[in-house]
């Protein structure tokens, strides 16, 4: 079973740093390379990792109401966590669990492998390259702006079509390259209008706590389910 796309979504804000043809514009293929990795997962060299980000939604109908979610993802050696206010996602080197608040229940994820790739992101990296193939970049900070630099990545209309994304806007800090916020601005026959995701926390740190297991974090020493998954259901998938 796959865990729930929409958790995800944050991933989908890598896929639109492209490449362009002209030299001139070389440095900003490989700037926008640098910043969006600072988010990924997978590519820091320390195997201890926190990151937390907000995701908000805006639809075009304008009587609804922005939807804003909280996700927070800490990783050390095997041990990863995800949290977020639809689903908890616990695992180490031996199990995986995905609890899914709203339906009640909990599952225990047979492949175990699986559950990494997802959360790492790891098939996403061809389509990230065709992207970059054929988007085209552009910097577009204010003068005012001291601190932060804006990026503006337009893929080209074929991936526009497949993506439904129309421009993708980074902002990050000027000195470390850190990404701050990624704006994805939608095509306007999506229903969605724009999603943005506000980075809060990008570290590695040795002191990052975890869990003894993922099994602790579903059942308690009796082995019987945490109290705050009673009338909760459990299932191996």
């Amino acid at each position: 079973m796959k865990i729930s796309r929409s958790i995800f979504l944050w991933v989908s804000c890598l896929l639109f740093a492209g490449n362009i043809s002209a030299q001139a514009q070389e440095n900003l293929l490989e700037l926008t390379r640098r910043v969006t990795k600072t988010a990924e997962v997978t590519k820091f060299k320390s195997k201890n990792v926190h990151l937390k980000y907000i995701q908000t939604s805006t639809t075009r109908n304008r009587m609804d109401l922005p939807e804003s979610t909280e996700v927070e993802i800490k990783m050390k050696g095997d041990k990863q966590i995800m949290l977020s206010q639809q689903m908890d996602v616990y695992m180490d080197g031996k199990e995986a669990y995905v609890v899914y608040k709203e339906a009640r229940k909990i599952f225990k994820m047979k492949d175990i492998q699986a559950v990494k790739s997802q959360m790492s992101n790891s098939n996403m990296t061809k389509a990230m390259e065709l992207l970059w193939e054929t988007a085209k970049i552009t910097e577009i900070t204010p003068p005012q702006y001291k601190t932060a630099r804006i990026l503006k990545i337009i893929p080209s209309k074929e991936m526009q079509e497949v993506s439904k994304v129309a421009r993708v806007d980074i902002v990050f800090d000027r000195n470390s390259q850190k990404l701050q916020k990624i704006t994805m601005f939608m095509e306007e026959k999506s229903y969605l209008r724009k999603m943005e995701f506000k980075y809060l926390i990008i570290e590695e740190n040795d002191q990052i706590e975890v869990f003894d297991s993922a099994r602790s974090k579903i059942y308690d020493a009796s082995q019987k389910l945490l109290k705050k998954y009673k009338g909760y259901t459990i299932q191996e998938v």
